[in-house]
């Protein structure tokens, strides 16, 4: 039987908190299982296996790394990734956006910042540093409004406001729930091409990001292969157990989902996808829980790194009928607290990248 690793887990992004040294020398520590007791090499190092364990410390580089173990019952490989970008960050998505695109094209509106709901966000950029990414929907059938209808006018600007506001694909709208679970790969790269077209026409390709969250967090491995082959690098989720199943977790089984469940980040090293976890969907806490869930975060130093924040854009309309009017301080109060306990405001990909 070949030697084992068992920690880190094969996929694992590793932040400050599985290091065992400062991030300017990044090493990590090495365990492993082999029925092989005695010499063994990890990474070219001599190592060696006593009652059948084995632990070390390897030297780490940013990005993607291999780890392999190598003794007289044969090779272990596993791969890791070392967070690039080490420190306390935070980063604000909003699900379900069509109304403020729809908004802005039939209000009359002068500058984007016209309409008040977008304005919201910049007196929060303005503010707190806050960097925001909208997850869109193509269309609005109840109004009739699609992304087709949205001018190009603002092109200008929202490529000046690119370094804190972008803009991705998140469904084709609304209902049914759950569109993509069972769904072909055709049908969701057509809608995935079909907004992103949108996105690049009205606002420019400096608008668009390559992490997003699929509506209800569900799609089968394929469909989230032909997302990575199309440039999507990140996908967002719960990645919880809902009675004993995955829950908001794209295809992850459950031992995959329960581990991510524990942790910021989790790459599939077979699709080259990273997998990133909600810390807190605003909109299912009061105002006064917010900075005690938070708080809870911050105290599991695995989950603490990357600080993941999500609202729906439909909770701050007075026409929807969960209507929340402190939806406002929600979002305030969550990036208050992150900006007072020096977590920076990121966009993946770039200076907050994940990996």
């Amino acid at each position: 039987m070949c030697p084992a690793i068992l920690q880190p887990v094969a996929g694992d992004v590793l932040t400050r908190a599985d290091l065992t040294s400062a991030p300017g020398e990044p090493r990590v520590t090495v365990r492993w299982r082999s029925a092989v007791d005695g010499l063994a090499t990890l990474n070219g190092t001599h190592v060696r296996t006593v009652d059948g364990m084995g632990s070390a410390e390897v030297a780490l580089k940013p990005g993607a790394n291999s780890l392999m173990l190598e003794d007289a019952s044969g090779v272990a490989e596993s791969p890791v990734w070392l967070d690039a970008e080490p420190g306390p960050r935070y980063r604000v998505s909003v699900d379900d956006c069509i109304w403020c695109l729809r908004d802005v094209a039939r209000g009359g509106c002068g500058t984007l910042f016209d309409n008040a709901w977008l304005a919201g966000w910049r007196r929060l950029h303005e503010s707190y540093g806050v960097k925001v990414q909208l997850n869109l929907y193509l269309e609005d059938p109840e109004s009739g409004f699609a992304l087709a209808e949205m001018p190009d006018r603002f092109r200008g600007e929202w490529a000046d406001n690119a370094d804190w506001l972008r803009l991705t694909w998140h469904a084709r709208s609304d209902k049914p729930d759950r569109p993509y679970l069972g769904a072909s790969v055709q049908t969701v790269m057509h809608d995935y091409r079909q907004v992103t077209d949108q996105i690049l026409r009205f606002a420019g390709s400096q608008s668009l990001t390559g992490f997003t969250t699929i509506h209800w967090g569900e799609a089968s491995r394929e469909v989230c292969a032909a997302l990575r082959a199309e440039g999507v690098r990140g996908l967002v989720g719960y990645f919880n157990m809902d009675q004993g199943r995955p829950s908001v977790a794209y295809y992850l089984n459950a031992e995959q989902t329960e581990h991510l469940s524990q942790r910021d980040a989790w790459v599939d090293a077979s699709l080259d996808l990273v997998l990133v976890r909600h810390d807190a969907v605003l909109n299912l806490l009061p105002v006064a829980g917010v900075v005690p869930h938070l708080e809870a975060v911050a105290g599991k130093p695995h989950e603490a790194e990357v600080l993941e924040l999500m609202i729906h854009e439909q909770y701050f309309s007075p026409t929807y009928a969960g209507y929340q009017p402190d939806a406002w301080q929600k979002v305030e109060s969550a990036v208050r607290w992150a900006s007072e306990r020096g977590y920076a405001p990121v966009s993946y990909g770039e200076e907050g990248r994940l990996v």
